[in-house]
């Protein structure tokens, strides 16, 4: 920086300006710094966001699940009580042989 000019030959910075090698290398360790810190903390808010979704996910998933077991058991339900006489013809062809002896004179 002290030996700095511009095109005209005249200095680039004051004597005020001058910042010293250890001064440059402190800022350039300090944005570094920031820049990581930026760095993780979206990637910590990237693994918050997508931890939540997962969570958010299975809770539905698990929820869906019970929707579906609860509709399973009540269409089965339903079909009992609405078709009597099929549940009837299913438990006669099951049990033929029982309710049809031959009967030996």
């Amino acid at each position: 920086m002290k030996s700095e000019r511009k095109s005209d030959g005249t200095r680039r910075f004051t004597r005020k300006e001058c910042l010293s090698s250890a001064k440059i290398k402190a800022w350039f360790s300090f944005r570094a710094r920031k820049q990581k810190e930026l760095q993780d903390g979206q990637t910590s808010r990237a693994r918050r966001s997508t931890m939540t979704e997962q969570t958010i996910l299975k809770a539905m998933e698990e929820e869906l699940e019970e929707l579906e077991g609860d509709f399973i058991v009540t269409m089965e339900t339903e079909n009992y009580y609405d078709d009597a006489e099929e549940t009837l013809e299913e438990m006669i062809s099951k049990n033929r042989d029982k309710i049809f002896k031959d009967v030996e004179d």
